[in-house]
């Protein structure tokens, strides 16, 4: 039997690298978006995201998906912005 985590409220908290790896056994057995998402503790929309976001070949891998998080997260212009301001 699974054990089910508390479900956050609803704030924005980024998936954790450990959740990835819960995404990906879970999915990997066969389980609905949303029973993953009940497992971890977030809302279903936050799996369906993260899996069509991360998926390469009609996988889903939790270690390629956490280092493209880092990859996007220095893209992003809020990153960029503070770059250029710590420069001036």
């Amino acid at each position: 039997m699974m054990l089910k985590m508390p479900k956050r409220n609803q704030h924005y908290r980024p998936l954790t690298q450990g959740q990835r790896y819960q995404i990906q056994a879970l999915h990997d057995n066969g389980f609905s978006q949303r029973k993953v998402a009940d497992n971890i503790g977030v809302n279903h929309s936050t799996v369906s995201r993260e899996l069509k976001r991360n998926r390469f070949c009609k996988r889903y891998c939790a270690q390629t998906a956490h280092a493209l998080k880092g990859k996007r997260k220095s893209l992003s212009r809020k990153s960029y912005i503070l770059i250029l301001l710590m420069k001036k």
